[in-house]
């Protein structure tokens, strides 16, 4: 799943949560411990053996994958200034993020180019990342590398990698609060797009679905329902919030990347309803589930 798409990362942080409570239920939490630096140590193996083979096989080089730092340089690019290029300390470097800056600057790309309102801020960056990644920066990176590096094919993404790592670190800290401030902008979008189709009625929804979410939760807690559905549904929660936000960090908040807990959402929230004002619990029930 990590390999496949790199959010997905927010199920191993799950899979954390679930073995640690299961290690604190069970009152062993050592082996908790020592179960989950195991199985990090697998999956994390795995996914490298796969990208490395992966590449060797295809590209007839053993390396890791590349590209991924363009994620993070385009969110660096929407919320930088022109004279952020000052803080950039190789001269080549600098006079490509000018040529990249003015570019998407002048067709209104960046951050300083949209609406008011968070709606309307969330709208332009999910409207131009692409534009700004795909259409200006990564051809500008791969020609400014093939101009500048002596390198093969397949070692272009690396240089491409390294390049863009030297500009997101030099703009990026400048910068915090505008990225802050598009990271909240598609963590909201992101929560709405998890329970419902954006509009602004639907928006509006969203937030009553999930307080309404909330509160089935802690009415679960505070009546003791089963302790299955109060981890299915809690765990649910958790991954709507690692999701979202992973999302959010680099990249805006599509149907597509939000769209794996919907179902999983209304689900549980149908099960706590059950549990809470439906399900009469009879004798036989509780002596099977204490068998």
């Amino acid at each position: 799943m990590i390999s496949t798409r790199k959010q997905m990362i927010f199920s191993f942080v799950l899979l954390l949560l679930a073995i640690l409570y299961n290690s604190i239920k069970q009152k062993n939490l050592i082996y908790g411990i020592k179960t989950f630096a195991f199985r990090a140590v697998v999956i994390f193996g795995s996914n490298l053996l796969l990208d490395v083979g992966y590449n060797y096989l295809v590209r007839g080089e053993a390396s890791t994958h590349t590209s991924d730092i363009r994620f993070v340089s385009t969110l660096a690019f929407y919320a930088a200034n022109r004279e952020d290029g000052e803080k950039i300390d190789d001269s080549q470097i600098r006079e490509l993020f000018y040529q990249i800056y003015d570019a998407c600057d002048e067709k209104g790309y960046l951050k300083h180019s949209a609406g008011e309102g968070w709606s309307a801020r969330e709208a332009h960056f999910s409207d131009y990342y692409d534009c700004i990644q795909i259409d200006t920066m990564w051809p500008a990176v791969n020609r400014f590398v093939t101009e500048n590096y002596d390198c093969k094919d397949t070692q272009i993404s690396e240089y491409a990698d390294e390049v863009m790592k030297t500009i997101s670190k030099a703009v990026i800290p400048g910068n915090m609060i505008s990225v802050i401030q598009v990271f909240m902008d598609n963590f909201r979008a992101g929560l709405v797009g998890t329970v419902a189709q954006r509009n602004p009625l639907l928006d509006w929804y969203a937030v009553l679905i999930y307080l309404l979410y909330m509160g089935l939760l802690f009415l679960c807690m505070k009546k003791k329902c089963r302790q299955e559905i109060l981890v299915f549904a809690g765990m649910t929660i958790a991954s709507i919030m690692l999701n979202v936000g992973l999302v959010s960090l680099v990249i805006f908040c599509q149907i597509r990347y939000t769209i794996y807990n919907m179902a999983l959402f209304y689900i549980s929230m149908l099960l706590m309803i059950d549990a809470l004002f439906f399900r009469k619990e009879n004798s036989n029930e509780t002596i099977f589930r204490n068998s």
